[in-house]
């Protein structure tokens, strides 16, 4: 079980790197943001563009060529500056952030078909792995962007991306949407600890909203139960009375004088 698992994760990493390669192969000038986890799947946002049906079909192509064509993901090792030149001219702000705090001389990566990507989680050794599952990228109206599934017949869970989306604009309100940006929040003065509290008090906020919700949904359940309480006294009562005095007056033909 542990080694299946194992198995599944190494699968989803190497979905996730090769849908952002295959983002920066379409649209070399636009910035794929997200990879979080949303049910079976990954949501993505591409910033600068439209999120289109268009532009995520153009991220598909690619990254079934990838797959096809069975790229190598070669594990590279590149000079800290290097790293970090590529990662800033590519507006790749969250990979530019992260290597500010881990300044070391030398940056594992990964290279697939000419893209960096930072070396964070084992992957396959090549794109031709996904063949060995079921991968999909799926667009929606409802949302901006697409989700990278990894199940045959995904479906949008609502209140997870209700969740997500809420968080979402949390952090980007507080300019804190990576490890890295988090870790360049200034440990002496209020930066980081302003940033902690509101966390806290946002958490508080949003369990009061789930209490408030499921007392809402109590109150309508015992509502709903005393309602049918009701109809049923009613039904064994004076309606049982009511038909009874029906039958007895039909039975006399006390409805044909």
């Amino acid at each position: 079980m542990a080694e299946q698992r194992a198995a599944d994760d190494l699968y989803r990493r190497t979905l996730r790197l090769l849908v952002s390669v295959a983002a920066e192969l379409a649209f070399p000038k636009f910035q794929l943001r997200g990879g979080h986890t949303l049910g079976d799947g990954f949501l993505y946002e591409l910033e600068g563009g439209n999120n289109s049906v268009e532009e995520v079909e153009s991220i598909k192509q690619k990254l079934a060529d990838l797959v096809e064509s069975g790229d190598a993901i070669e594990q590279v090792t590149k000079p800290w500056k290097e790293a970090v030149a590529y990662f800033k001219e590519r507006s790749l702000t969250g990979a530019a952030a992260l290597l500010a705090s881990r300044v070391t001389s030398e940056v594992p990566c990964y290279q697939c078909r000419g893209v960096l990507r930072l070396n964070l989680f084992p992957v396959h050794e090549r794109a031709a792995a996904l063949k060995a599952g079921t991968y999909n990228l799926v667009h929606y109206r409802e949302i901006p962007g697409f989700v990278a599934a990894y199940t045959k017949d995904y479906e949008l869970q609502s209140a997870l991306l209700s969740a997500h989306v809420d968080h979402k604009c949390f952090c980007k309100a507080y300019q804190v949407r990576s490890v890295g940006e988090l870790n360049g929040l200034q440990q002496v003065g209020r930066g980081r600890k302003d940033f902690v509290l509101a966390c806290e008090f946002r958490q508080e906020c949003k369990i009061s909203e789930i209490i408030a919700k499921a007392r809402a949904s109590r109150a309508l359940r015992d509502s709903r139960a005393a309602s049918a309480s009701k109809a049923r006294s009613f039904l064994d009562g004076p309606f049982q009375q009511c038909h009874g005095n029906l039958e007895q007056s039909v039975g006399h033909g006390g409805y044909f004088r």
